[in-house]
This record gives structure tokens, C-alpha cells and sequence, in this order.
């Protein structure tokens, strides 16, 4: 018999990369500050972790666009290439030396 105080956390074990965050038979004493203080810290260090991660993806995917943008402006047609910054603009409906500069300086 379980008292009201000790919760079983399997249905709230988190499962990323194939750990746990805890462990899916562990019982936390939610009147125990210890055991309370242990979740807790286990809790913000997967957090610490998930957030290490997803910054790693967003720096690969914005990598990712940014060779996207370099390959395109190297595989523009040469009518294109000729154009004057100018031209390039009215032709296409905007400022190309903007277009760079933003993003060059979203690195």
C-alpha cells in the first residue's frame, strides 16, 4: 500500500535519447524535502540538457540556411549576375545588399 505522501513518477518519467529521467519504478517522498529537492535537481539538469540540445539544432539549421543562401546566389544565371545591384533590384522587388547584410548578421 502506497501512502497519500509517496507518488510512483512512471507515468511521469521523461524519455529522451533513450534515458530517463528517473527511473520508471522510483517513488518520490513528496513530504521529504530531500527526496524532493533530488527530483527537482533532476528535473533542471534534463532541462539544462533539452535546452543545450535544441540550441545545437538551431545553430545547425540556421548553418543549414545560410549555405542554402550562398549556394543559391552562386548558381544565379548569368543575365542575373550581370545586373546591377540597381537592376537587380527593380527586377526582383528587392534590396539585395539589405537581403546580405541581415543575413551576415544573423551569424
Amino acid at each position: 500500500m502506497t501512502s497519500f505522501a509517496t507518488i510512483s513518477t512512471a507515468a511521469t518519467a521523461h524519455h529522451t535519447n533513450g534515458s530517463d529521467v528517473l527511473s520508471a519504478d522510483q517513488n518520490i517522498q513528496w513530504l521529504n524535502r530531500n527526496s524532493c529537492l533530488t527530483f527537482c535537481q533532476q528535473r533542471r539538469q534534463k532541462l539544462l540538457e533539452d535546452e543545450a540540445d535544441l540550441k545545437e539544432m538551431r545553430d545547425q539549421l540556421m548553418r543549414s540556411q545560410k549555405t542554402t543562401f550562398v549556394n543559391g546566389l552562386c548558381t544565379l544565371s548569368r543575365d542575373v549576375k550581370k545586373l546591377t545591384v540597381k537592376e537587380f533590384n527593380d527586377k526582383f522587388g528587392c534590396d539585395v545588399v539589405d537581403m546580405i547584410r541581415k543575413q551576415l548578421a544573423s551569424a
